[in-house]
């Protein structure tokens, strides 16, 4: 299993991908609200925001996963940065 305890900065020339941290909720949750992204992801689990803080809050301490949020991007269309990835 790979050890994801150290949480990096990814950093490329047209984005930035970066440790989520409850202090990304606000700008994450209309992506858990949009029914787009339900549909797409098969995720049918209605997350509120006490929820999401609690989750990204306790993600700097584990080992076992590492979720990234894009905090910036140099393309055209990009300004909201609401972008993340899980591995």
């Amino acid at each position: 299993m790979p050890d994801f305890s150290h949480k990096p900065t990814l950093t490329g020339d047209l984005v930035v991908l970066r440790p989520v941290t409850e202090a990304d909720v606000p700008a994450l949750l209309p992506v858990f609200e949009d029914p787009e992204v339900t549909r797409l992801t098969g995720n049918h689990t209605h997350f509120d925001e006490a929820t999401l803080v609690k989750r990204y809050g306790s993600r700097g301490a584990t080992d076992n996963r590492l979720s990234t949020r894009r905090a910036s991007c140099g393309a055209p269309c990009c300004g909201r940065g609401s972008g993340w990835t899980r591995r």
